[in-house]
């Protein structure tokens, strides 16, 4: 039943997804102990491949026209609400001390959504400079500088 309640979260209707995500939130004030299993199961909803979602019976109808290949290679809308309203109701949750062990796997759920959404962080192959080293760069010339002062070099 569980199960059916987070499914709902990446509901294309946002009113539904939001609806649902309040009505899981008051479950949690009524019924604390529960926060465990409520955290793994939108956790795995939000770590969900858009492959194992694309993959799911949709309880529509097939077709096979030439269309199809280009449905399946885009990346599929219910994915990207079910890992929004999953992270807000997650983002929600008041945990208290003796929780600290789902705390903790939340905070390595929100490293592993930040890794999904930024990449691996290796290194940029055109010019043999990582991103990071880029930026790194930047704010050294900027450092100590005023809002509105130019860098002491100039412009390069």
């Amino acid at each position: 039943m569980l199960r059916l309640g987070v499914n709902k979260l990446g509901d294309n209707d946002k009113a539904i997804a939001s609806k649902t995500s309040h009505h899981i939130l008051t479950l949690l004030q009524v019924h604390p102990a529960m926060k465990a299993v409520v955290a793994r199961e939108v956790s795995a909803l939000v770590l969900k491949t858009p492959t194992a979602a694309a993959a799911q019976p949709s309880g529509g109808h097939v077709r096979f026209d030439e269309d199809a290949p280009k449905k399946a290679a885009s990346k599929p809308e219910g994915t990207s609400h079910a890992r929004y309203y999953g992270l807000i109701t997650l983002n929600q949750l008041t945990l208290t001390s003796q929780e600290s062990d789902v705390a903790g796997r939340l905070v390595e759920l929100y490293f592993e959504v930040f890794r999904e959404i930024l990449g691996d962080g290796t290194p940029d192959e055109e010019e043999g400079v990582s991103k990071v080293e880029k930026v790194a760069g930047k704010v050294e010339k900027w450092r100590g500088r005023r809002k509105g002062s130019k860098p002491r070099g100039g412009r390069k």
